[in-house]
C-alpha cells in the first residue's frame, strides 16, 4: 500500500540530458589532455561547468598532511637479512598467499635483502649500504635502480626528496617491505626490467605492515602491483590492531598510473586526496577495516577492470567526496560488509560498465549530491542496509533503474529525498524494498518509465506527483504514519554519522 502526506511544493531545476552528456565528455577530454601533473577534481570540473557536483566544502577537507622530520640522534644502520623473515612478518597482516611467487622471483637460493635497522636513509644512503653489504653496485645520481628486496625495519625510515627516482627491477625480483616509515616527497617510483623469468606474474610492490606508515605527496608512481592479494596490490598498508603506529598515512596530490591499486587495511584516519589514478589494473582504492578514512577529490580515468573505490569490512565513518570516476568496469563506488555511517557525496560517476554507486549490508549510509550518469546498469543501488538516506542526487541516463532498493526488512524505512531522476531504464525499482519514504523527488524527466518491480502497479501515484509536491510512502502493509516516519532510524543514525566528522 501507499500513503500520501501533504508537504510544501518543490521546484528543482530541469535536467538537460544532452547538455549534461556533452559537459561530461568535455570533462573527460580535459582530464585526458592534462599530462603534466595532477589537476584537482574541482578545477577540472570547473572548466566545464560541473564544479557544483564535486564541491566538498570545508567540512570534508582532509587533514593537512605535512612532511615528517628525521628523528634526531638515531644512527643509520643496515645489513643483509634473509627476505623470508620479512615475508613471514608481512604474512602476520595478510596471510602467506602469494609469497611463493615472490620467492621464486628471486631466482634460487639467494634470498638476501638489504634491511635498514635504524635511522633515516636517503637514496644515497641506500646506495652505499648496498655496496658495503656486497648486494649491488649502483652509479651515483638522483636515480637508484634496486635489484634486491629492501626491508625497512620498525625503527628505520626512508625519505625520498623532490626529483629523486627509485626504480624497482622486475627481472631480479626487487620490492620494498616497510615496517617503519616511508616519506615520498615529489619523487618518482617506477618498475623497470623485463618480465621475471622465474615468476612471470611477479611485479614489484611496496607493502607497509605492522606499525609501519607511509606518506606520499606530489609523487609519480607507476607499474606497481600484481596478483589478487591486498599486500601485493602495488601500495598496501596492512596494520595489525596490536601494532600502534607513530606516524600518519596519507596519499596526496600524486599520479598513480598502471598500478594494481592502493589497499588499506586496519588503518584509521587515512587520507587519499587530490590524486590522479590512470589505467589501474585492479580496485584503485580499497579501505578495509579502516575507520574514519577520507577519499577526497581524486580523479579516476582510463581502463579499470573493477571498482574505483571500495569501502568494506567494517570501514565505519568513511567519507567519499568530490571524486570524478570516468568509465571502467563494475560499480564506481562500493560500500559493503557492515561499513556503517559512510557518507558518499558530491562525486561524479559516468559511463561505467556496471552500476554507479552501490551500498550493500551497511547501515546508516548517506548517498547525497552525486551526479550518476550514463552507467550500463543501476544508478544508485541499495541492498540490505538500515537507516539509509539517498538525497539531492542527479541520476540520469543509466540503462537500468535510476534507484534500486532490495533485500530490506519489511519495516525498514529508506529515505529518498529531493533527487532528480531522468532518462533511466526506470526511475525507481524495488525487490523487497521495505518502507520507502519519497519526499520532493523530481520524476518529470523520467516519465513514463517511473516504477518497476513490486510497486509497478502504483506508477499512477508517481505520475500524479512528478515533481514531489506531496510525500509518498510505499509500505508492504500500509501502516506507516507521519509520526512513525519522523521518529525513524535516520535520527538514530545521526549520531553515528556526526561522529564520522570528528577529525575535521
Amino acid at each position: 500500500m501507499f500513503v500520501l502526506l501533504a508537504m510544501p511544493g518543490h521546484a528543482l531545476p530541469k535536467v538537460d540530458v544532452p547538455k549534461l552528456r556533452a559537459d561530461i565528455q568535455n570533462l573527460e577530454a580535459a582530464i585526458n589532455d592534462f599530462t603534466a601533473g595532477v589537476l584537482p577534481s574541482y578545477e577540472t570540473a570547473r572548466q566545464v561547468g560541473l564544479q557544483t557536483f564535486v564541491e566538498t566544502g570545508a567540512i570534508f577537507t582532509g587533514r593537512a598532511p605535512g612532511l615528517l622530520g628525521a628523528r634526531k640522534g638515531t644512527p643509520l644502520t643496515g645489513q643483509t637479512m634473509d627476505v623470508r623473515l620479512g615475508l613471514v612478518k608481512l604474512a602476520q597482516a595478510d596471510g602467506s598467499k602469494g609469497n611463493d611467487a615472490v620467492l621464486r622471483a628471486l631466482g634460487g637460493e639467494n634470498t638476501r635483502a638489504l634491511v635498514l635497522l635504524s635511522g633515516e636513509a636517503t637514496l644515497s644512503d641506500i646506495r652505499g649500504l648496498l655496496a658495503i653489504n656486497r648486494l649491488q653496485v649502483s652509479p651515483r645520481g638522483p636515480s637508484l635502480t634496486l635489484d634486491v628486496p629492501l626491508i625497512i625495519w620498525t625503527k628505520a625510515s626512508v625519505r625520498m626528496a623532490p626529483g629523486e627516482t627509485l626504480l624497482l627491477n622486475r627481472a631480479s625480483g626487487a620490492f620494498v617491505l616497510n615496517f617503519g616509515n616511508m616519506n615520498i616527497d615529489r619523487a618518482t617510483i617506477a618498475v623497470t626490467g623485463e618480465e621475471n623469468q622465474f615468476s612471470p606474474r611477479f611485479n614489484p610492490f611496496i607493502a607497509t605492515a605492522g606499525a609501519g606508515s607511509i606518506q606520499v605527496d606530489g609523487a609519480n608512481i607507476s607499474g606497481l602491483g600484481f596478483g589478487h592479494s591486498a599486500k601485493f596490490s602495488g601500495l598496501s598498508v596492512l596494520r595489525h590492531a596490536l601494532s600502534p603506529t607513530r606516524y600518519p598515512t596519507h596519499f596526496t596530490n600524486s599520479i598513480f598510473s598502471d598500478v594494481a591499486g592502493i589497499s588499506i587495511q586496519g588503518v584509521s584516519d587515512v587520507v587519499v586526496q587530490g590524486n590522479n589514478f590512470r589505467q589501474t589494473r585492479a580496485r584503485a582504492v580499497t579501505l578495509a577495516r579502516s575507520s574514519y578514512g577520507r577519499v577526497l577529490s581524486n580523479v579516476f580515468s582510463g581502463g579499470m577492470p573493477t571498482n574505483a573505490i571500495r569501502i568494506t569490512d567494517g570501514s565505519n565513518n568513511a567519507i567519499v567526496a568530490g571524486n570524478i570516476i570516468l568509465r571502467g568496469e563494475r560499480a564506481g563506488i562500493v560500500v559493503r560488509n557492515n561499513s556503517k555511517a559512510v557518507i558518499v557525496t558530491n562525486n561524479i560517476v559516468w559511463r561505467r560498465k556496471g552500476g554507479g554507486i552501490q551500498v550493500v549490508k551497511s547501515d546508516c549510509g548517506q548517498v547525497s549530491g552525486n551526479l550518476v550518469f550514463g552507467n550500463s546498469q543501476k544508478g544508485i543501488e541499495l541492498r540490505n542496509s538500515r537507516g539509509s538516506l539517498i538525497d539531492k542526487n542527479l541520476i540520469a541516463a543509466n540503462h537500468s533503474a535510476g534507484i534500486w532498493v532490495s533485500a530490506q526488512d519489511a519495516t525498514e524505512q529508506t529515505f529518498i529525498r529531493t533527487n532528480r531522476i531522468a532518462g533511466n531504464g526506470s526511475g525507481l525499482e524495488t525487490a523487497t524494498g521495505g518502507v520507502l519514504v519519497l519526499d520532493g523527488n523530481d520524476f518529470s524527466s523520467q516519465f513514463p518509465r517511473l516504477l518497476k518491480g513490486e510497486w509497478v502497479g502504483q506508477t499512477h501515484v508517481i505520475a500524479q506527483n512528478l515533481t514531489g509536491q506531496e510525500q509518498i510512502v510505499f509500505s508492504p502493509n500500509g501502516t506507516v504514519t507521519d509520526s512513525a516516519i519522523s521518529a525513524n532510524t535516520l535520527e538514530n543514525c545521526s549520531g553515528l554519522v556526526k561522529s564520522g566528522l570528528k577529525s575535521q
